[in-house]
């Protein structure tokens, strides 16, 4: 595993209120799923993502659409 970053122990995630209050973690992996797998319909996966410097909100939208367009075909 490559670390790419490390946080204070205080550091919790803003999660979506749905999901219940933050928890702590030692240790963040990457989501590893076969989306194959996954029946279509089934929406219980939260993404959290940082807009880079310099990128509006409207261009990670189109971005993110684009990658959601671009799963979808998959299956």
């Amino acid at each position: 595993t490559t670390v790419v970053g490390v946080l204070p122990r205080t550091f919790n995630f803003l999660i979506h209120s749905s999901l219940g209050s933050p928890q702590g973690a030692e240790v963040w992996l990457p989501y590893q799923v076969d989306l194959a797998s996954v029946p279509r319909g089934n929406h219980n996966l939260a993404v959290l993502g940082r807009i880079t410097d310099g990128v509006t909100f409207a261009q990670a939208q189109d971005e993110l659409a684009a990658i959601g367009r671009r799963e979808d075909t998959k299956f």
